[in-house]
């Protein structure tokens, strides 16, 4: 739910690391039940993130996308998934070496030839695999590997062929998750319009790009920052947590007492203090003491049906025979 959020904002960045956390706390799961979905998003995300810096003129910073994401392809092969997320993957696979192999450059370690004979390969491969996802109704790749087509056929000059994949790009439909939805209308602007893209019209477009590219920087800062403040709330609360309750009981200790002391008295309140005494409580820890602090003899949690008293804050938790204090209500 968290990567479809972030990814709708095209916070790509967010998303990659979650799914990279994902895989790391994989081998602790004793049923990875959602092992398939963590191997593949990764492909369809660095796609798209790779596809969004092609259209700002990132060049350089899209070829290494590529590159991650044939990597994800590879990760994703070596898990057991169903049908139709094997043809998103061999389908995303397709799309990656297109923009690879027809692109200015290529990411370091990607295993590509820019000879027109792979080209033309990769070309029938991705209209065999566009005829599948079609009759599978498949809206999150099929727009891509079109685009990618569209986009391969423009860079090697057969611009007949790449208007006509470019008219199946007029509806723009995607799923709604998908982060590549410009990515289409920027292609078919390409192809169809090529002239527009050296004037005026073009500049234009160029800086609207850019700005919306700034604005989406803008938004991931903002949301490093909430999810920094969250986790220094959490290690707060964890702290307090620490510093106030006994490691081995989990009773509340002398600083909570304290603390209650200092606390300003109203005038209608009503306290009681309760002084235990137990005899002979040396005994008892000295038979007791190595048992309970090696875990044996720790407090053990009360059953569901009983809710869990918490004795209240008192001198000398962690010190046998001491008084204890506890105030209790009017």
């Amino acid at each position: 739910m968290c990567a479809a959020a972030y990814n709708s904002l095209n916070l790509w960045e967010l998303v990659d690391e979650l799914f990279e956390l994902a895989q790391d706390l994989a081998p602790r799961c004793p049923v990875p039940a959602q092992a398939a979905a963590v191997a593949v998003n990764p492909v369809l995300l660095r796609l798209e993130r790779a596809t969004s810096l092609l259209e700002t003129g990132e060049q350089a910073a899209a070829d290494h996308q590529l590159g991650r994401a044939l990597e994800a392809v590879a990760q994703a092969r070596a898990v057991p998934l169903p049908a139709l997320w094997v043809r998103d993957v061999e389908a995303c696979d397709t799309a990656l070496r297109l923009l690879v192999a027809s692109g200015p450059g290529s990411p370091a370690g990607a295993d590509t030839v820019t000879q027109p004979s792979h080209l033309d390969r990769l070309l029938v491969t991705a209209l065999e695999q566009r005829d599948d996802l079609a009759a599978a109704g498949d809206l999150e790749v099929l727009p891509l590997l079109d685009a990618a087509r569209a986009l391969a056929l423009l860079r090697l000059g057969r611009v007949r062929e790449a208007r006509v994949v470019a008219e199946l790009l007029a509806g723009g439909a995607t799923s709604s998750s998908s982060g590549a939805r410009s990515f289409l209308a920027w292609v078919r602007a390409l192809v169809l319009e090529p002239s527009a893209w050296t004037g005026a019209g073009g500049a234009y477009a160029r800086l609207v790009s850019g700005q919306r590219w700034q604005s989406r920087r803008a938004v991931l800062v903002a949301a490093r920052s909430i999810i920094a403040l969250e986790r220094l709330q959490a290690d707060h609360r964890r702290l307090a947590q620490d510093a106030s309750t006994d490691v081995l009981t989990g009773l509340q200790n002398r600083r909570v007492f304290e603390a209650w002391l200092t606390r300003p008295v109203r005038r209608e309140a009503t306290a009681a203090l309760l002084l235990i005494d137990l005899d002979d409580f040396k005994k008892v820890n000295d038979v007791h003491e190595r048992r309970a602090r090696s875990g044996a003899g720790a407090r053990r949690p009360l059953p569901a049906s009983r809710p869990q008293r918490r004795p209240a804050p008192g001198p000398g938790r962690d010190r046998p025979g001491v008084p204890a204090a506890r105030r209790w209500p009017h």
